[in-house]
This record gives C-alpha cells, structure tokens and sequence, in this order.
C-alpha cells in the first residue's frame, strides 16, 4: 500500500477513532514521508477529498517536505474556495522570501484572499509572517505596515 493510500485510509476515519487512537500522530509520520513522487496523488486525493479529509491533512503537516508542500499549494491556490486552509498550508514553508514564481503567486493569492475574506485579515498577517513574505504582501497591498492596514 502506498503511502497516500494509507494517509487516505487514516484520514478518512471518524471521529472517534481517529483521535481516541491518537491516529493523527501516524497521519503526521506518513505525511513527513512524502516525496516528489507522491505529488500526482496527492493532488488528486487533495481535490477529490472531504473538507475534513483535507482539514486533518493541514493540521498534521508540519514536518512536509518542502517540495511537496510547494507543489499542494500551487494546486490549493488555483481551486481553492477555501482559503484558511491554504493560508495554514503557507505556515509549513520555510521562512524565505526569495524571489521565485510560487511566492509570486502566493503574493497574489493573498492580496485576493485579503479583498475577499476581511475576517481573514489577521490570518494572513500570520501567515505572510511565518513564510517571509510579510513585506511582499504589505507592498501588493499598498500598506507600509500592518498597523496602517488596520492591524
């Protein structure tokens, strides 16, 4: 069984078993063991699954490698209409804000996400924080400094 078919299996259990069993904590080993080569079916698994399937993937995800987060947010931000979970997503990148195509995208996505979400406001200064793109953003915004944009 493939690593993505086992994380399925675990991510698809309910509730009870799921926590009660502490399965999160194998979820969390499994993800730390993607690769490149697990990213096509990541991706589809990604787009086909439950807001919870995806919610639990999100919260066990701090130790993805960083190619295979890369490749989950270049997907998440193209169809996402739910950006609180890219936006936490974004918090597993290094803190690096080089200048490369996806933290241009991500920029971009996040100036939208800011026009569309204002309850998300908070949630992005965070996030631009923990990533390094906090001055990128700030200048897509037109804002100076978080304070000026009414944070």
């Amino acid at each position: 069984m493939s690593h993505i078919e086992e994380l399925q299996q675990v991510l698809l259990l309910d509730e009870e078993q799921y926590y009660s069993e502490d399965r999160f904590i194998e979820v969390e080993e499994l993800i730390e063991r993607l690769s490149e080569k697990d990213v096509p079916a990541l991706l589809h698994a990604w787009s086909t699954q439950t807001r919870s399937w995806r919610e639990r993937f999100v919260h066990a995800s701090r130790r993805i490698d960083r190619v295979v987060v890369e490749a989950l947010l270049r997907e998440a931000t193209a169809r996402s209409s739910e950006p609180d979970l890219v936006l936490s997503l974004m918090t597993n990148l290094p803190r690096v804000a080089e200048e490369s195509e996806l933290n241009t995208l991500l920029v971009q996505y996040l100036a939208a996400v800011w026009a569309d979400h204002p309850n998300l406001h908070r949630q992005i200064q965070m996030c631009s924080w923990s990533c390094g793109l906090s001055r990128r953003i700030l200048t897509a915004l037109g804002y100076k400094s978080w304070k000026e944009a009414g944070l």
